[in-house]
């Protein structure tokens, strides 16, 4: 994607994974997952506004669903591939099940 705040663009690029012929890509400063054809060709964005708060990185599990590290949302959140929201897994905070501030998955 070019840079801008559009469909299909690009403000602050970080993580990136690929997954059955698409790639994902988030978008830091659109606080969205931009998903694309390997070809290059735009496919459709993953969280709607408020849903993401700066992510950071992205992955496809087992289940063929997209984990996105949510900085500054202080969780995981999970979509379908096809960009519906599941859920978030865990709170903010130091506690046993808390993040602050996740940045990567593996």
């Amino acid at each position: 994607g070019n840079e801008g705040s559009g469909v299909g663009e690009l403000q602050y690029p970080l993580g990136i994974t690929v997954h059955n012929n698409r790639v994902f890509v988030t978008d830091q400063c659109n606080h969205h997952i931009s998903v694309f054809q390997c070809g290059g060709q735009y496919s459709h964005t993953i969280g709607q506004s408020g849903q993401l708060n700066c992510p950071f990185d992205v992955a496809v599990n087992d289940n063929n669903q997209v984990l996105v590290a949510n900085y500054y949302g202080d969780c995981i959140s999970i979509f379908t591939l096809d960009g519906n929201y599941v859920n978030n897994v865990a709170t903010e905070g130091s506690g046993r099940g808390q993040l602050s501030y996740p940045s990567s998955l593996t």
